[in-house]
């Protein structure tokens, strides 16, 4: 009866204690726009320009049928430092940067041939990827993030599409290659 009587009062201690952690803090979205800091997966604030280290990763390595088509980068260095935990990121490149890197198969074939591809079959994008997926880089970015996804609590009878849950995710916006420099 002893041993009831504690481990009742240990399990009772642990729930509070957990029941504490999952307490949510509201903020608004206006609390976003520089009363917060938010802290992307590079460990540096949002929107900051920093020089990571990296490479080119096939989204079809990483077995997420959401990442198929895409190629991502795994980061090594930010700013010179070695992460502990180098996190795997989607990228985007504005075409008016003039940086040479692709973000899926139909973009890698267009910055490899000079055109664009109808279609693409497993062969031809299994060679594209040949010098490019596992390419060392060294880019000037930045990372941005947003909510997207489906809501939990979806109507009944709501059309629902193939999606993650709804969520909050990053990516880096590519500024410069400097990878020759």
């Amino acid at each position: 009866m002893k041993y009831l009587v504690i481990t009742l009062a240990i399990l009772g201690f642990v729930a509070t204690w957990a029941d504490a952690e999952d307490v949510k803090k509201e903020i608004s979205w206006n609390d976003l726009n520089g009363r917060v800091k938010v802290i992307g997966k590079l460990g540096c604030q949002l929107g900051n320009v920093v020089e990571i280290e990296g490479i080119i990763v096939a989204g079809s390595e990483l077995k997420r049928k959401d990442l198929q088509s895409e190629y991502l980068i795994r980061v090594d260095k930010v700013d010179g430092k070695l992460l502990s935990s180098a996190p795997t990121m989607r990228f985007h490149v504005r075409s008016f940067h003039g940086v040479s890197l692709a973000s899926d198969a139909f973009s890698l074939y267009k910055l490899k041939k000079g055109k664009k591809a109808g279609q693409l079959s497993d062969n031809d994008i299994r060679e594209l990827e040949k010098g490019y997926v596992g390419k060392q880089v060294r880019l000037l970015v930045w990372e941005q993030g947003c909510f997207g996804g489906i809501p939990s609590n979806m109507p009944p009878g709501a059309i629902y599409w193939q999606d993650h849950g709804f969520s909050f995710q990053t990516q880096l916006l590519i500024l410069k290659d400097l990878t020759q420099y």
